[in-house]
């Protein structure tokens, strides 16, 4: 069975042109006194999300804008809500260390270079 899947970016492109389109793109938000706009952050870190998956997590539609992952809500004493959909984010790792022995036993480290992986995450109102 073939991934007919598109990349990320490719999916994060498209449903930005046809909420253009429509006159619903994440950027139009509501100006008054009783909403405030925040841009999407992992409540257990503390950290923005930048780039692209800030934009494709405003673009999900949810008020909330606080997003993490499984692992972390179960460490957070939090349940995802049982058929709860997540949204896929890229995020890269610039460097990784491993520590490996030489070919005398002695330790070495062993740098992984950079590389980019693809997360599941959940929005904490899906909780």
């Amino acid at each position: 069975m073939a991934n007919d899947r598109k990349p990320l970016f490719e999916q994060v492109a498209q449903k930005l042109i046809d909420q253009l389109e429509k006159g619903t793109s994440p950027f139009q938000q509501p100006w008054n006194d009783r909403q405030e706009f925040t841009l999407p952050f992992n409540p257990t870190t503390g950290k923005a999300y930048r780039g692209m998956n800030s934009i494709w997590l405003m673009m999900q539609g949810h008020q909330d804008p606080r997003w993490l992952t499984f692992k972390q809500a179960q460490t957070s004493g939090w349940n995802i809500e049982k058929g709860a959909k997540g949204t896929l984010i890229n995020y890269v790792k610039l460097q990784d260390h491993q520590q490996v022995r030489d070919e005398k036993g002695y330790p070495d480290i062993f740098i992984i270079p950079n590389y980019m992986i693809t997360i599941l995450k959940y929005n904490l109102l899906a909780m």
